[in-house]
């Protein structure tokens, strides 16, 4: 009896390792997948602003014109800041929390070590309120409408961002969840720039 026991604690401990190697694995998968789309969309990003250059120049520079230009590079510079203080925190959790990279596999070395971000959501969450407020205060003569969860609710309550983004995460998974920022934040540059020139999808 001892044994079948003992036989179906150790069959019940492979499963559940097996299990958790799979989640992993899965979330490896996603936030490098992830990570390729974000890339896709940071050349989308950079081809919209030389297309829209293009096409005032080729137009005369008319006024209206170098106007939608200024205003398209502020937009781009708030979104790439903004960006860029995101991978800070990426670059922070991966050294921190997930004891850098492994140089063979090139993933996080201790990847599902608990995240402990609620101090870097906290300011991320301020970071996205104030670029959502930014975009809808200087951009509102375009009638862009943001109607998703971030812009409407999850970026304005710190307990709400902290519970859907990261509670609970450990580093892989908390990596994705800044991975999915960075393309809401893109995504929400895209809705802009469509109406300030040719995006181009």
């Amino acid at each position: 009896m001892k044994i079948q026991v003992i036989i179906t604690a150790i069959i019940l401990l492979a499963f559940t390792n097996c299990q958790r190697k799979d989640t992993y694995w899965r979330a490896v998968f996603y936030t490098s997948a992830l990570e390729h789309s974000l890339a896709s969309d940071k050349v989308a990003s950079d081809n919209w602003l030389v297309r829209l250059k293009k096409e005032v120049r080729k137009n005369g520079n008319s006024r209206e014109g170098l106007e939608r230009i200024k205003r398209a590079e502020l937009l781009k510079r708030k979104t790439v800041i903004l960006l860029g203080d995101i991978d800070k925190t990426k670059v922070f959790l991966i050294k921190e929390r997930g004891d850098g990279l492994n140089p063979r596999t090139f993933t996080v070395k201790k990847p599902l070590a608990n995240s402990k971000l609620r101090k870097q959501a906290k300011i991320l969450r301020k970071d996205l309120a104030k670029h959502i407020r930014f975009l809808k205060n200087e951009y509102k003569d375009l009638n862009v409408v943001f109607e998703d969860d971030l812009s409407n609710g999850d970026a304005q309550d710190e307990e709400r961002f902290y519970t859907i983004y990261f509670k609970g995460t450990n580093v892989v998974e908390a990596l994705m969840s800044l991975t999915h920022l960075q393309s809401r934040v893109l995504q929400f540059e895209r809705i802009v720039a469509k109406q300030l020139g040719p995006y181009g999808d």
